[in-house]
């Protein structure tokens, strides 16, 4: 019986470790995406109002 118990917490316990870095990448995928269309949106050099941020 504790052999399940400990079974599904390591078990939940993954899976709450891949749904992070899943996570992690999904948001420095969307991070690029974002700057990339910035980019094309607005070239550097024609930006209407300036903007506090690296790309």
């Amino acid at each position: 019986m504790s052999f399940g118990i400990v079974f599904f917490a390591l078990l939940g316990l993954a899976a709450l470790v891949v749904a992070g870095m899943g996570a992690q990448y999904a948001m420095r995928r969307t991070e690029h995406w974002m700057a990339f269309m910035d980019h094309i949106y607005n070239p550097p050099g024609k930006r209407p109002f300036p903007v506090d941020r690296p790309w």
